[in-house]
């Protein structure tokens, strides 16, 4: 007897707990989207599908089709072409729901625009909405686009003042530009003929620069502006400048010739470029990876500074700056994390690549300058870049 009393107890948490949950979720009824651009065919089905992921997501009970069309047929009342606010509160108060589900899908070129609004049916409020604007193939507004704005709806926070669909700003128009800023390290190759003329040189003079730093390290600091052109594609536009990480310094004192004689040579480079990123994997205001191209130009900028003391005590010094400019291109593929819908954080590889810069005018007339020890005979300024950046959209 026990036994039984503990399983209808058992069975009457269960059936009780299940209304419970049942009557948690928001009651609707969703209309056939209205469409423009392609068939009412389409547009059905891609309704079919929207009841489907609403249902899903846990959150509402969902009135089925067959249902709801026998209920609007018994009342003499169409769905089709219902898009008005009071159109929908008139059949959310035949179907006994609480909240109307009505938008309208489009097609322009080759861009799909989806606008979902859920209505109140008592007070005619607009309490949730759901805008999203894709440049792709209709097969993919159903397996991507429909769930992506199901979930948002289930998510999204009521909106207390009823608004109409013009008034509600569109995430696409506020998130269209971005600024970076950006900061990493450069490993460029432009060095090569300078270690070379080291190694060449008489082993007593060589010694004199057995301590310097490694020249292809450079930090790099830069600013990027970003346009959305569509769903995957974005222009870009920069500034970066890379710095000798450390100055290439060769002290020498008691030669022959001096009682000290020292030099410091300092490198930049400033590239100003222009580009696009195309978005491989992508989740709006989550993710981005993408693949990036950009052509511009470089300029570099060699400095030398020397410091002598002959051996009668004569002080020299002297101060020389060269510049140049060349083309350069880059191939970069880095990633985006939305901190939130303005802000992100983003890494970035990029392999540089471009035309050399001739030096030859920059050579002293003595010969051990003419080894090109301080001033290369060319400069390369290729290599990979690593970059990090901070980015606020709007």
């Amino acid at each position: 007897m026990i036994k039984y009393r503990r399983m209808l107890i058992f069975i009457l948490f269960l059936f009780l707990s299940t209304s419970l949950a049942q009557n948690s979720k928001m009651n609707i009824a969703v209309i056939d989207l209205d469409p423009t651009g392609i068939s009412n065919n389409e547009a059905e089905f891609l309704s079919d599908r929207l009841r489907t992921e609403l249902f899903e997501t846990g959150k509402f009970q969902v009135v089925e089709r067959e249902k709801m069309n026998a209920i609007l047929h018994e009342q003499g009342f169409q769905q089709t072409g219902c898009t008005s606010v009071e159109c929908a509160i008139e059949i959310g108060q035949l179907l006994n729901v609480r909240v109307m589900v009505a938008g309208t899908i489009g097609k322009i070129d080759d861009i799909y625009s989806l606008s979902i609004r859920m209505i109140d049916v008592e007070s005619g409020a607009i309490i949730r909405t759901a805008t999203r604007d894709y440049e792709g193939k209709l097969s993919e507004v159903l397996t991507e686009v429909i769930p992506e704005v199901s979930a948002k709806l289930a998510e999204a926070e009521s909106i207390e003042s009823e608004k109409t669909e013009e008034e509600i700003p569109q995430k696409q128009d506020l998130l269209r530009f971005a600024i970076l800023l950006k900061g990493g390290f450069s490993f460029l190759s432009y060095t090569s003929d300078i270690n070379q003329a080291i190694k060449d040189l008489e082993p007593s003079v060589s010694e004199f620069f057995n301590d310097l730093p490694n020249l292809s390290n450079h930090s790099n600091i830069g600013l990027e502006a970003r346009y959305t052109l569509s769903q995957r594609w974005k222009l870009k536009i920069g500034l970066g400048i890379e710095n000798l990480i450390s100055a290439w310094t060769v002290t020498i004192d008691n030669s022959v010739l001096f009682r000290e004689w020292s030099f410091e040579r300092e490198y930049q480079f400033v590239n100003t470029y222009i580009g696009v990123n195309f978005s491989l994997w992508q989740k709006p205001e989550i993710y981005d990876v993408y693949l990036g191209t950009d052509i511009g130009s470089t300029g570099f900028n060699s400095r030398l500074k020397q410091h002598s003391v002959a051996l009668d005590g004569a002080v020299t010094d002297l101060d020389d700056s060269y510049s140049y400019n060349a083309f350069t291109w880059k191939l970069s593929f880095g990633g985006i994390y939305f901190l939130s819908s303005r802000f992100s954080l983003g890494l970035e590889l990029a392999l540089k690549g471009g035309g050399k810069f001739n030096t030859s005018d920059q050579l002293p007339r003595d010969a051990q300058n003419e080894a090109g020890i301080i001033f290369p005979r060319e400069v390369d300024s290729s290599g990979l870049q690593i970059v990090f950046y901070f980015g606020y959209h709007f």
